[in-house]
């Protein structure tokens, strides 16, 4: 099966958007193709994404980066107010590492980019960023999680069976 467009895949609303230039790049965008979570061939992901990034403003003879990346949102540690996803390089098979992103507050990614914690930050961040603001990943397709934190606590919250209590409350409850 082609890792980059799978039979989940909804190719049709493929979204192409642009992300702010840094000094190092001055044309950056990505293509992110959502999924379809009925399909029965799904394998968990939210999607495919696609950074560009061109180094300089001339439209010709410029060089052009391009990385493609499986993208699976995971459950966020708790105590974390936000998302975070899974990215895993498919353009270079020789990269093993898979990139955690937590978006939220303050944004973390485990590239070297965002180890440095540069001042425009990491592709990856910026990237998922844009996919969110404009609507495509507004919803986590984690069943039963919602991205918002506890009432008083900062934990995540999870949703259980009507009536029972979250295992936070039962934590509480004991000590």
């Amino acid at each position: 099966m082609n890792p980059f467009v799978a039979p989940f895949h909804r190719v049709l609303d493929a979204l192409n958007l642009p992300m702010a230039p840094t000094a190092t790049y001055a044309r950056r965008s990505c293509l992110f193709v959502p999924v379809d979570p009925s399909h029965p061939s799904w394998d968990g992901r939210c999607g495919t994404l696609t950074i560009k990034l061109q180094h300089s403003r001339a439209k010709t003879a410029a060089k052009v980066e391009l990385d493609t990346y499986a993208v699976e949102e995971q459950a966020p540690a708790p105590g974390f107010p936000g998302r975070t996803f899974l990215l895993l390089n498919l353009t270079d098979p020789k990269q093993e590492d898979v990139y955690e992103v937590c978006l939220g507050p303050v944004n973390r990614c485990k590239c070297k980019a965002g180890k440095c914690r540069v001042a425009s930050g990491c592709k990856h961040a910026s990237a998922l960023e844009e996919v969110i603001a404009f609507g495509e990943l507004a919803e986590p397709l984690i069943p039963g999680w919602r991205p918002q934190p506890d009432d008083d606590a900062g934990e995540p919250r999870y949703e259980d069976e009507p009536g029972c209590p979250t295992t936070y409350e039962l934590e509480a409850a004991h000590a």
